[in-house]
């Protein structure tokens, strides 16, 4: 393929993409004052130096500057086209015409940026080039016929090149165009026609003499092809389709010997020609019964890391090569561009495809790995194992039909091929008839256990039905059969992920690992145990390794935001999620997560507006349309809300866990008679359900009908005695009788069933902050803190407590306790109390001062934006008579909350000892007539009498 001549040479490469993400990493260049002019030309400067990472961040701060710099947009094409980012290029490109750019300036790249993207019809359909000059039209014909050969309309390719021929008619290029086009419609004559033709015009063109080469190859004469081609690769060593057609030459006549020996006259002639090593490489890598060694892919590998970039991306023995090696050394992401590029001059490699498509699979993009193997379909119909790649891609991507299609075409071709009995079970679960598929392995067990391929139809089919104990039998007969195989292990590992037994698979996919360590579906399944296993930082680490192999792999990236939010990173997450959706907007999982996200930060508008985007897709979604109704009801709109709910009532009729919700929703509208009928009806679906009877009976109690929930109570009594949640319902309706005596016992039964069960311990907790029951609740939170120590609940709540009544020795002690404690939510806080403590108890020692300031540094460290924490700080800062810092950090304090009388007591006292009296005055006299709780308000009475 002729992509035409010069600066375009460069910009066919498709480097690898760290130049540009670097780019993106460092764009923050000193040149604020430079104006969008000076930001170009030094853009341009860069570019002709080749420095592409300096050239994009000149030219991003150009386009900030001024959108419609046409110059710099037209440079920003090509270097995206540079990095391989070809749809980024086009839009640039296609602007910039729109912009009304020269159409000679960009005819070329975007041809080139076409070609790559497979958009043949695009170049062949292009009108606008009737303002090329001369020079300019014979570069886009050229690219016009190459998009003509790729959509098989040879017609058109001959026109183009006899366009060329018109204007230029000793063009040696355009007259091999139509030499090979002569080869390719079995025009023999003709070709020799042609190719004499250019042999008089020009007779050391390398390409003419492989054409030579060719002809003779297809005239039978083998002795005079391997002549002609050799004659091709003196006047061009580097020739990658001269050296291609002599390798195949010899490999079609299964004459490895005379290859080998071909191969070693170059050696010979050059024993350190990195291409001699390729060519070797190359022979070897066509030969299915030959591996490279690990001394030659070392060796290999040192010769590719020495040529340079560019000249690999010209040559596509070179980029197959290169592919190669990336996937032999595991670096997936180059080795997919490295195989791509190669399919875009070699389109019908079939070997080339296979290769790209076990990248894909490599890396669990099932997706891409469908799409490329689709386009081979026929092709692959004469190889039936890579037939049932393709067909277990169908499966997968929920294509059972063209699944379908695919056996019987294989059926016709190989009628007593056993896999396609496997297949054909596999399909039939995939098409609704799991149960009949199931059944009829379940029949053969015992005449096919020893066929490996059987073991993983049953292991994997007996998997998805969730029949865990038989998919793991067959998964062990396989780890007997291969106790080397990684992916066995990794089979029991997913097996035992589903059984909830994360320490035994993480024990099978380190086993999986030690075996075959770059097994990309045995890095993941570890990196999502140690996610559910709560060690997110050893999750993230292995994330981050999985997505140095694949960058765009959804999956990980979905688990990398999953342990963000985890981490409390849900800023960094949300990001990751919308880059997901932007590169795959149909990703459920994305959207789902952003809207959990948005949810839990209290943005309802945000979360809404992900949430309609899944209800375009899924208009008929309960559970979306119940999560509508609850951000609606948030937003105040409450008859959107009302109408949403209207529609989801028809599709859950006798569901009973989303009739709940829809009661708890309706009642957030005041809905309440519609909410008791919702309700019931989940009851009469599932009436033998406590969690639905107990909801019941909640919703009863806060209708203030509680005669109809002790009867509802009474009629499951008798079953529920050891269910903790019973005993706390029970408790709430004794409460609201108020037999709080019997309430209590009822709340201390509950936790004598479950001493981690929260509510009832809370409930207790109330009662003590009204001064009722206290022993009892500071003996049952001791009981519990006594059994079990890191129980965060109750060693909080009494801390609390106990804060509250000013007990700060025993409140201190178990604060400092909780904070060493990783779990604890809202350690700030904790520490802000502990340094409360340290002053009040210490009365302004230098001990306590200096504990005191300890433990607010650290509250501070961990959250400076709250108002209570500001507040402890800047009184510690008066406290130490530091009353300026003091001011400035309380006014911060303030501006957070304005009618908090602690900050306005302590900004009195401040503001005092700095002599403005009248503004001290202010503070306290708000302090003490605040109308809410304040502990402090005779301390500040009495500072503000004194004044």
């Amino acid at each position: 393929m002729n992509l035409g001549t010069g600066r375009s040479r460069i910009w066919r490469s498709t480097l690898a993409s760290a130049i540009l993400a670097s780019a993106f990493a460092g764009s923050f260049l000193r040149t604020a004052h430079a104006t969008t002019s000076e930001d170009y030309e030094k853009a341009l400067t860069a570019f002709n130096a080749d420095k592409y990472n300096e050239t994009y961040i000149h030219l991003k701060n150009s386009l900030k500057k001024d959108p419609e710099n046409l110059a710099a947009k037209i440079l920003m094409g090509k270097i995206l086209l540079i990095n391989g980012y070809l749809n980024a290029a086009e839009l640039e490109f296609v602007e910039a015409i729109e912009m009304g750019a020269d159409i000679n300036l960009l005819a070329e790249p975007l041809g080139n940026t076409w070609l790559f993207l497979n958009k043949y019809t695009d170049i062949v359909n292009f009108n606008q080039t009737n303002k090329l000059t001369k020079e300019s039209n014979r570069a886009w014909l050229q690219i016009r016929a190459t998009a003509c050969i790729r959509l098989d309309d040879l017609a058109c390719a001959e026109s183009d090149y006899s366009d060329i021929l018109t204007d230029t008619p000793r063009y040696v290029p355009a007259i091999n165009g139509l030499a090979s086009i002569a080869l390719q419609k079995d025009n023999l004559s003709l070709a020799r026609k042609l190719i004499k033709d250019a042999e008089n015009i020009e007779n050391e063109n390398a390409i003419t003499w492989r054409l030579k080469g060719q002809l003779a190859y297809r005239e039978g004469n083998t002795k005079a092809a391997t002549e002609y081609l050799q004659t091709a690769l003196s006047f061009n060593r580097e020739d990658p389709i001269a050296l291609r057609n002599l390798v195949d030459l010899y490999l079609q006549a299964k004459d490895y010997n005379q290859a080998k020996l071909f191969v070693d006259e170059i050696i010979e002639d050059t024993p350190n020609d990195p291409l001699a090593i390729l060519l070797n490489s190359w022979l070897q890598s066509r030969d299915t019964e030959t591996a490279i060694d690990n001394e030659q892919l070392l060796q290999l590998n040192e010769f590719m890391s020495q040529l340079d970039p560019e000249i690999i991306a010209s040559q596509p023995m070179l980029l197959y090569i290169s592919g190669l090696t990336n996937f032999f050394n595991n670096n997936m992401e180059k080795a997919a561009k490295d195989f791509t590029s190669y399919l875009q001059n070699e389109p019908d490699d079939i070997q080339a495809v296979m290769m790209l498509s076990q990248v894909y699979l490599s890396t669990q993009q099932g997706k891409q790995a469908l799409l490329l193997l689709e386009r081979y379909q026929e092709v692959l119909l004469e190889n039936p194992d890579s037939a049932l790649i393709l067909g277990d891609l169908f499966i997968k991507q929920n294509k059972a039909f063209k699944a379908e299609r695919l056996l019987q075409q294989l059926e016709k071709r190989y009628p007593s091929e056993s896999k396609l009995q496997l297949f054909k079970i596999r399909l039939m679960a995939a098409r609704g008839q799991q149960e009949k598929a199931l059944t009829i392995l379940e029949q053969n067990f015992s005449n096919y256990k020893d066929s490996p391929s059987y073991l993983f139809t049953y292991a994997l089919m007996n998997l998805q039905a969730a029949r865990y104990d038989k998919a793991l039998r067959s998964a062990e007969l396989l780890a007997d059969k291969f106790p080397e195989d990684a992916e066995v292990y990794n089979l029991q590992a997913g097996i035992l992920i589903r059984q909830g037994q994360l320490a035994e698979a993480k024990s099978k996919i380190e086993k999986a690992l030690a075996i075959s360590p770059a097994l990309f579906p045995a890095k993941f399944n570890l990196a999502a145990t140690e996610s559910r296993l709560g060690n997110i930082e050893t999750s993230s680490q292995l994330v981050e390794e999985l997505l140095t192999l694949s960058p765009k792999h959804n999956e990980t990236l979905l688990l990398k935001a999953h342990n963000l939010t985890r981490l409390g990173r849900a800023q960094e997450a949300k990001q990751i999620y919308l880059d997901i959706l932007t590169l795959t907007p149909q990703n459920v999982a994305a959207k789902e997560r952003l809207v959990a996200i948005y949810q839990r930060e209290g943005d309802s508008k945000s979360a809404l507006y992900h949430l309609d985007r899944l209800i375009k897709d899924e208009f008929d979604n309960p559970d979306y349309l119940l999560t509508k109704a609850g951000l609606l009801v948030a937003l105040k709109d409450y008859d959107a809300a009302r109408k949403t709910l209207n529609i989801v009532e028809n599709f859950i009729a006798q569901d009973a866990s989303r009739l709940l919700r829809l009661s708890e929703q309706l009642l957030s509208i005041n809905e309440e008679d519609r909410a008791l009928a919702a309700i019931q009806k989940a009851q009469l679906a599932e009436p033998n359900s406590s969690i639905i009877a107990l909801a019941h009976v909640r919703l009863l109690l806060q209708l203030e009908k509680v005669n109809d929930a002790n009867a509802l109570l009474a009629s499951i009594a008798a079953a529920q005695q050891g269910n903790a949640n019973y005993w706390l319902v029970k408790g709430r309706a004794l409460a609201a009788e108020n037999r709080d005596d019997q309430a209590l016992d009822a709340y201390q039964q509950a936790l004598k069933l479950d001493s981690n069960f929260a509510p009832p311990l809370i409930a207790i907790y109330n009662y003590a902050l009204n001064e009722r029951y206290v022993d009892t609740f500071i003996e049952e939170s001791e009981a519990i803190i006594k059994q079990n120590p890191n129980n965060l609940l109750a060693k909080s709540l009494l801390a609390q407590y106990l804060y509250f009544i000013r007990d700060f020795e025993e409140s201190t002690t178990l604060y400092n306790e909780l904070v060493r404690i990783p779990e604890t939510p809202s350690p700030a806080q904790a520490y802000n109390r502990l340094a409360i403590m340290a002053m009040e108890m210490g009365l302004g020692s230098a001990e306590s001062i200096e504990n005191a300031e300890r433990s607010i540094t650290r509250a501070y460290e961990l959250d400076p934006s709250s108002s209570k924490i500001l507040d402890t700080f800047g009184w510690l800062k008066a406290q130490q008579g530091q009353y300026e810092t003091s001011l400035k950090m309380l006014r911060d304090a303030f501006a957070r909350d304005a009618n908090d009388p602690n900050i306005r007591y302590h900004l009195g006292y401040t503001l005092a000892k700095l002599g403005r009296i009248e503004e001290a005055k202010e503070e306290l006299t708000f302090a003490v007539n605040v109308e809410r709780p304040f502990f402090k308000r005779p301390e500040a009475q009495s500072l503000l009498d004194s004044l």
